[in-house]
């Protein structure tokens, strides 16, 4: 007698929500597999660019003596910001930001996805001499 084995089980949308039950339903979004990673991908990019800009406005505060903690609490106030993500940072801050860019690069890159056009260079701060 020849033995078959018992076919896969796939876990289903449902099956997680059971094991989240304890986190509020109307919280917990279900996608299919390759929305869920790009979401989570796209979602740490942006944390990133947070960062990277706060890092870059940390020079202009040094530069000008300002205290980038009272600048960083002034943009955390604006409700379209908000405070998360905007203190500076050594690296990226974050133990999977790294990981989780090179892997939208990569993923961009794998599917012959072209870079989005550069952006225009902002234009010159011109002032008249003194």
């Amino acid at each position: 007698m020849r033995h078959h084995p018992a076919p896969l089980h796939r876990p289903t949308p449902s099956h997680a929500i059971l094991v989240l039950l304890p986190y509020p339903v109307d919280r917990i979004i279900t996608t299919n597999l390759w929305s869920a990673e790009l979401s989570k991908l796209a979602a740490n990019a942006f944390l990133v660019q947070r960062i990277s800009s706060m890092n870059a406005i940390s020079v202009l505060c040094k530069a000008n003596a300002t205290d980038v903690a009272e600048v960083d609490n002034s943009i955390g106030k604006d409700s379209r910001i908000g405070p998360c993500f905007l203190s500076t940072s050594v690296n990226f801050g974050g133990s999977y930001f790294q990981k989780d860019i090179l892997n939208l690069v990569y993923r961009s890159c794998a599917l012959s996805t072209p870079p989005p056009p550069p952006s225009p260079p902002p234009p010159l701060c011109r002032f008249p001499p003194p």
